[in-house]
């Protein structure tokens, strides 16, 4: 098991950090981390927390019904992102999003790691719906079929939920423009210890972790094409747009 504690740019050892506490927050990472909060302590107070799921979470059968449905089910495409299933769900997602968000916004920019942040999710999503459920998402399926069983519509239904897709797609925009920096990282195996990771090595043993799990778990609850999609999307976004070199971000 492996869990990031910092990158080389914020290392909380060195009395003499260059970079100011606040510089840290970002301004889109920041908020985004708010508003995923927020929802999540909202939730903790809906009375059917399915329904909240189903509404705001997003489906193949939304996609595949989005003309009858309407703007809401295109919406569900990043609506999604911001809900969270559990605690530890939020908090995993919340602290990738933290350690390798703020270098990936910096050298984008604000604006568009906004438009990069957004369309990973909903590109992300459309990977996971297109790989598990391709004839569906084709239309090569009619679900007014007499043969179309209750369990399969309930597949269907079944709502995706979670910012993973779009934090996998930072992962992949921070490989291609910091492979080289250096993950402080807390190791489980067998015991306990905390080492220094290449961005390349930590980035690259959690993509195969996530390859491995789409092949021999393709049907968990866990969107394992959502992952991967969303870090082939980051990857090629920054391979195309290459941002500014920068080393700090000023609040304005």
């Amino acid at each position: 098991m492996f869990i990031p504690l910092f990158d080389e740019e914020f290392d909380i050892r060195q009395t003499n950090n260059k970079r100011k506490i606040l510089n840290i927050f970002t301004p889109i990472m920041s908020i985004t981390i708010l508003i995923c909060l927020v929802i999540f302590i909202y939730q903790t107070s809906v009375k059917n927390i399915n329904e909240f799921y189903q509404t705001w979470g997003t489906s193949v059968f939304k996609i595949i019904n989005a003309e009858r449905i309407g703007a809401e089910a295109y919406l569900s495409l990043i609506t999604y992102a911001f809900v969270h299933g559990g605690i530890w769900h939020l908090l995993g997602n919340l602290w990738f999003l933290f350690i390798f968000g703020n270098n990936v916004e910096k050298r984008m920019g604000s604006l568009m790691f906004t438009v990069f942040y957004l369309s990973s999710a909903v590109f992300a999503a459309l990977t996971h719906m297109f790989l598990l459920y391709p004839q569906e998402m084709l239309g090569q399926v009619k679900l007014t079929s007499n043969m179309v069983s209750i369990k399969y519509l309930s597949d269907l239904n079944t709502p995706l939920i979670g910012a993973s897709g779009a934090i996998s797609a930072v992962l992949g925009a921070y490989l291609r423009y910091f492979p080289g920096n250096n993950i402080v990282t807390i190791v489980f195996f067998f015991i306990l210890t905390v080492t220094t990771i290449p961005a390349f090595v930590f980035i690259g043993i959690w993509l195969l972790s996530q390859i491995f799990n789409a092949i021999f778990n393709p049907l968990s609850n866990i969107a394992w094409f959502a992952h991967i999609g969303g870090f082939f999307y980051g990857y090629i976004f920054a391979s195309i747009y290459k941002g500014k070199e920068q080393t700090t971000y000023e609040w304005q």
